[in-house]
């Protein structure tokens, strides 16, 4: 298992957010869900079942949140007072209660045992997880800037038709890794390299 081998994730202590791989929850002292791809499963059930209104209130919802959460970090703020936060989890369960009953009335048994159906139970299950974000300013709202910072993994698939060996591949990634963690930091890349070859700690 790539997981077990890259030995990197067991030993991680940290927060790990993703796309619902429920592997991921076996690792880190944390678990969060990407909101963004929360809004896609949720855009797609919006397209294909537009009777069916609690898609597009969930979706408001989780965004109105975000955004509203945007202002208050411009602030300095770090986080929602209770009292909102209990408002936003109110509204949050009103919308599951309009869900269960919706989904009994889809038409599409394939939307309605596929999709609406697993999309509701996973909002009930992991709704910690999906709102971890607004209890915890630091948390952020989706996965999308490790998805940038892979992309250059991809862009080189596709124009050099990958790596000539895993040894080369593996170096590849813990220079890029050095690299993306010293700019997250405010520190220099370059120095952080020329530390490496001194024997010193990086990153503590």
């Amino acid at each position: 298992m790539p997981i077990k081998e890259d030995n990197i994730l067991p030993k991680f202590l940290g927060g790990i957010m993703g796309d619902h791989d429920t592997t991921l929850y076996s690792y880190g002292s944390k678990n969060y869900e990407c909101n963004i791809h929360l809004g896609r499963y949720l855009m797609e059930l919006m397209e294909n079942i537009p009777d069916t209104k609690w898609p597009f209130l969930m979706y408001d919802l989780i965004f109105r949140i975000n955004n509203t959460r945007k202002i208050a970090m411009a602030y300095s703020l770090n986080k929602f007072d209770k009292e909102k936060i209990n408002e936003y989890e109110e509204e949050y369960n009103r919308i599951l209660e309009l869900a269960k009953e919706e989904n009994k009335k889809i038409k599409s048994s394939y939307y309605r045992t596929k999709k609406a159906k697993p999309l509701y139970n996973r909002l009930i299950k992991y709704k910690e997880n999906h709102l971890y974000f607004m209890k915890d300013f630091k948390v952020p709202f989706d996965d999308n800037l490790s998805e940038r910072d892979l992309r250059i993994f991809k862009n080189k698939t596709k124009i050099s038709g990958g790596f000539r060996s895993i040894d080369v591949a593996q170096d590849f990634a813990k220079a890029l890794s050095v690299i993306k963690t010293s700019i997250k930091r405010n520190m220099n890349p370059y120095n952080s390299i020329k530390n490496i070859f001194n024997n010193k700690i990086l990153f503590s």
